[in-house]
Order: structure tokens, then C-alpha cells, then sequence
């Protein structure tokens, strides 16, 4: 089983999987020994945990379970503070209402001062 084909096939594809995800989230090459050095930041739990509560939010004000919700977190570095959060409906339907969810980014409705 160790030497067969499959296996091999199997161990390359999942590092490539590993290489783009760590690159596309970090900006940086794949190096196994360092990966869990440069993510995830602090910056990026702090946002994940603000994403939640946010989705939690949103759940309740337009009528769409929390499941039917998804998010893309976007945690900067020293270098490149910038972040964000996006929140999307992953598959939109009948059971909340799309404007309801786009009302709810306004500017006066997001404004926590």
C-alpha cells in the first residue's frame, strides 16, 4: 500500500493543497518547517471571532440561518495592516431576504460609536 500509485498520487496533491492555501493566505512560499510561524495572527483570530459574532447578527436581523451565511476573513500583517471581513450568502433562497442583508452594511448600521 505505501509504494502503490494511488498513495503517491494522493501525497503530491495534498501538498500542493497545503502550498497554495498556506501561500494564498500568507503571501508566502510554502516551507513546512515554518508554516504555523506566520499564520495564523492574532490579527486573523481577532477578526474570525468579530466574523461569528457579525454572522450571529446578521441571522437573527434578516431571517437567514447562520449556516446559509459564509465568510472570507482578511487579516493584514505588520507590513500591510489593512483587514476586513466579508460576509456573503453562500447559496441565497427563500428563507431570508437579500436586502435585508445588504441594508445591514450601510454605513449608519455598521457604525459601533
Amino acid at each position: 500500500m505505501e509504494s502503490s500509485d494511488a498513495l503517491r498520487l494522493h501525497k503530491e496533491a495534498y501538498g500542493r493543497f497545503c502550498e497554495y492555501r498556506h501561500s494564498a493566505r500568507t503571501g508566502q512560499p510554502f516551507n513546512e518547517e515554518t508554516r504555523y510561524n506566520t499564520w495564523p495572527l492574532p490579527r486573523y483570530y481577532a477578526l474570525h471571532t468579530l466574523s461569528h459574532l457579525l454572522i450571529r447578527t446578521i441571522a437573527l436581523e434578516c431571517g437567514y440561518n447562520s449556516a446559509s451565511l459564509a465568510e472570507r476573513i482578511y487579516a493584514g500583517t505588520e507590513d500591510d495592516p489593512r483587514s476586513g471581513n466579508l460576509i456573503y450568502t453562500a447559496v441565497p433562497d427563500a428563507e431570508g431576504t437579500l436586502g435585508g442583508l445588504v441594508s445591514l452594511a450601510e454605513p449608519d448600521e455598521l457604525w459601533c460609536g
